[in-house]
């Protein structure tokens, strides 16, 4: 017995995902990740992490024969990577960093986040990071967008059904079966 599904499409092709639907699955996947990170909720479970304000308002000091302004990161993002004269802070001359202090969001410049990028292949979905030691370093603190939330994992899960399955069964009821 031999079943068709149209001249193209066998049985076993219904669930068999390929490259392009996981690399948008991927893509979903670090959307999901931007969006949370932008709430301050990571993907352990964990989030709305503060600032710690350890250094806070120290001020000037001569060190090694220089004036140094010594001050928390806390205070540091809030005036945009700048020092109290207007100055900005070594590195940070040229870009927009963001002032948000109330909760940890993985965005000071955003480079971090933007530098994700989605692949696939024909059964996996590939998240690369550009920025691979800061994303771990920042994991062993706690701020995880290496991995995927359960509820995230959800998500993608919805999504698989929806970009694949839903799709491929259509086009199986919408062919001709052949049984000979």
């Amino acid at each position: 017995m031999q079943t068709r599904l149209g001249k193209s499409m066998r049985l076993d092709q219904v669930v068999k995902p390929n490259a392009k639907v996981m690399s948008k699955l991927a893509q979903d996947a670090i959307d999901k990740i931007i969006l949370d990170a932008n709430e301050g909720n990571f993907q352990n479970g964990e989030g709305n992490y503060p600032y710690s304000d350890n250094g806070s308002g120290v001020g000037f000091r001569t060190i090694k024969g220089r004036a140094v302004n010594i001050d928390s990161y806390k205070n540091r993002k809030a005036a945009g990577m700048r020092y109290p004269n207007g100055q900005r802070v070594k590195g940070y001359e040229n870009q927009s960093t963001d002032t948000t202090t109330s909760f940890v969001n993985m965005r000071l410049t955003g480079r971090t986040l933007r530098s994700m990028r989605a692949s696939g292949k024909s059964d996996t979905a590939i998240i690369t990071y550009d920025r691979g030691e800061i994303v771990l370093g920042n994991q062993k603190r706690g701020y995880d967008i290496y991995d995927l939330s359960d509820k995230n994992k959800e998500f993608i899960a919805e999504r698989f059904g929806k970009e694949l399955l839903d799709k491929n069964i259509k086009k199986y009821v919408s062919k001709t079966t052949i049984i000979k």
